[in-house]
């Protein structure tokens, strides 16, 4: 099961201009179901916080991670 810290992790990672590429493949590769987890009190996934800043490498591993997250 996912964990809500591991989750955390994540967003956090992906919501930084200088988000390490590499801590977003090890956090993805130990919990898959991360890259769709949603954040409680807006309900965004990952992918929302990756493309606020954006950084594009980011958002490529979460969409490679979760195809469907981009169009839903």
């Amino acid at each position: 099961p996912l964990s809500a810290s591991r989750a955390k992790h994540l967003e956090n990672v992906c919501q930084r201009r200088n988000a390490s590429v590499e801590t977003a493949q090890l956090l993805l590769s130990a919990n898959p179901d991360a890259a769709h987890a949603r954040e409680r009190s807006l309900g965004y996934t990952p992918l929302h916080f990756a493309a606020a800043c954006p950084f594009e490498p980011c958002l490529d591993i979460l969409i490679r991670a979760d195809p469907l997250a981009a169009v839903t």
